[in-house]
């Protein structure tokens, strides 16, 4: 059963269902008894919690998401259609990447990756320009 699981065979592909409801029948009474007295939803987005993401945390999330072009429509306006044609066929039928989609598929990601690392520094130096300009306006009307 176990090897069946783990190699991504659903467990209704496994067992019976009468094999099912006797594998299963304590864990379903353990869970609406423990449901109760779960000390977990009351810990939940409460700081000290793993689970807990601060207010701060996510607005960094959200400007890397922005930085990254995340939400942008096309996701492939920098690929060639080679590489397009050769991603297709490795997520539908498992064909590995020949040498050269290797090589552009290593041209977009170094390409991406420099461009987010330039938009990430840019913003900082346009906060760096704004906190200058704004300290040289405080001191002058000093």
């Amino acid at each position: 059963y176990k090897a069946c699981v783990e190699a991504g065979m659903k467990t209704a592909w496994v067992l019976t269902d009468e094999e099912r409801k006797v594998k299963f029948e304590g864990r379903v009474k353990k869970r609406i008894k423990s449901g109760n007295n779960n000390t977990e939803d009351k810990l939940e987005g409460k700081p000290g919690h793993p689970g807990y993401i601060s207010e701060v945390e996510i607005s960094e999330v959200k400007y890397y998401l922005e930085i990254s072009e995340y939400h942008e429509i096309s996701k492939v306006h920098d690929m060639e259609t080679s590489l397009i044609r050769e991603i297709i066929r490795l997520v539908a039928f498992q064909q590995s990447l020949s040498k050269s989609g290797q090589a552009q598929m290593r041209s977009v990601m170094a390409e991406r990756a420099h461009l987010l690392a330039m938009r990430y520094w840019s913003g900082y130096l346009c906060l760096i320009v704004i906190l200058r300009s704004s300290c040289n306006e405080i001191s002058q009307s000093w």
